[in-house]
């Protein structure tokens, strides 16, 4: 058994980090695939994180046997890729054989099929689409207590990440969209075909009610189809209530989770800490924890610039650029640039509304000696370059 606690979550994932641990017996699924310890009441919560979908073994043996691993009051916490992810669309290829499009397909067509290296397609591969996994619990006998959507982290031990209930897929689709396509879908072994914006997409889909089913990763805590919902841990591993959308920075110097609360229909947002530390200044730039804030209103100014670029609108992407410089000139003066709040208030943090109206949120970083406009323009260009999804 892994003891755990919220601050000392299961090494499995990151994205483990919100849940209470602590005083519970944590199971891994390794131990019901070797086939140990099988018997029901064995652990608190079941972990069966596999967000590759590199365990070949049919789904459904799978959840039975930790249907089995389960108390009568327990929790399966399950993550699995979705064979119609967005980055499958977008030109990522199927991690471990590298083909594209390949887990569009019904899996019976897959069958005896071979990747480009020449190696066997495995048509139990673990990619699942929404209502297949739903169906696929209740074969096991299990039932979903609240489906979250998942955004691992991009490298080895970046410890970075997403992690966004369906709640807040309900309460603000548009915000569930951001938050999953903050930097484009990529595999860390091959290049990713760049055929279509993603991110304008994917708000697409998610502004017409298909965001669950077009997300790249299912992240879902189940139970006993047979279990009282309030009769399990659920209540007490949860992260409280409120909390419906967690965003993890780990590689940064200041690592910080951002958390998105719900509370009667408003979505505010706050920062933790992940690590110790008081911030600091290290050659003239500063991090200062930022407080908790409403959720910005306005469209995104990264996918306003976006839609320009795709458009071929060269004019109207330089006026936003231009537009959000008098904005951030006028309300960060300084005698030649900029003033050091300035730093961070470029196009990834800003929003704007339909009278034109600029919002800046995330501004955590200063420069004591002021911002330099060309460097500003230079941080912005970097920023859209990067974003580009």
């Amino acid at each position: 058994m892994i003891p755990a606690t919220r601050t000392s979550i299961p090494a499995t994932s990151p994205l483990l980090r919100p849940f209470r641990f602590d005083g519970l017996e944590i199971g891994g699924f390794r131990d019901a695939q070797e086939g140990s310890g099988t018997s029901r009441g064995q652990c608190d919560a079941l972990l069966a994180l596999d967000f590759e979908g590199t365990a070949f073994r049919p789904l459904a043996e799978r959840l039975a046997q930790a249907r089995g691993r389960i108390g009568e009051s327990g929790v399966l916490l399950l993550a699995l890729p979705n064979r119609f992810g967005l980055r499958f669309w977008s030109g990522c290829p199927e991690p471990g054989t590298g083909r594209l499009f390949a887990t569009l397909v019904p899996p019976d067509a897959r069958s005896g099929a071979t990747s480009a290296a020449g190696t066997p397609i495995d048509a139990a591969r673990s990619y699942v689409s929404r209502r297949e996994l739903a169906d696929a619990l209740t074969l096991a006998d299990l039932k979903a207590l609240e489906w979250f959507f998942a955004v691992p982290e991009r490298g080895e031990g970046d410890g970075s990440g997403a992690l966004i209930s369906a709640r807040l897929v309900e309460a603000s689709p548009e915000l569930a969209a951001e938050l999953t396509s903050l930097q484009p879908s990529a595999d860390r072994l091959r290049p990713r075909l760049d055929l279509f914006p993603e991110t304008l997409v994917g708000r697409e889909l998610a502004r017409s009610g298909l965001f669950a089913e077009f997300a790249n990763h299912f992240f879902v805590a189940a139970t006993g189809r047979d279990v009282a919902p309030d009769s399990t841990i659920w209540a007490r591993l949860r992260p409280p209530a409120k909390e419906v959308a967690w965003h993890f920075a780990s590689s940064r110097k200041d690592p910080v989770a951002t958390v998105f609360d719900l509370d009667n229909d408003k979505i505010t947002v706050r920062k933790e800490r992940l690590a110790s530390g008081q911030g600091g200044e290290a050659g003239g730039i500063h991090w200062s924890f930022p407080p908790s804030s409403p959720l910005a209103a306005g469209e995104p100014l990264r996918l306003r610039l976006q839609r320009h670029l795709l458009a071929g609108r060269g004019v109207g992407f330089l006026g936003e650029i231009v537009d959000l410089f008098a904005a951030v000139r006028e309300r960060f003066p300084l005698a030649e640039g900029l003033s050091a709040e300035a730093l961070d208030a470029i196009a990834t943090n800003a929003t704007r509304d339909s009278a034109g109206a600029f919002e800046l949120f995330d501004l955590e970083w200063r420069r004591s000696a002021g911002v330099g406009a060309s460097w500003w323009i230079l941080r912005n260009v970097l920023a859209c370059i990067e974003m580009r999804g």
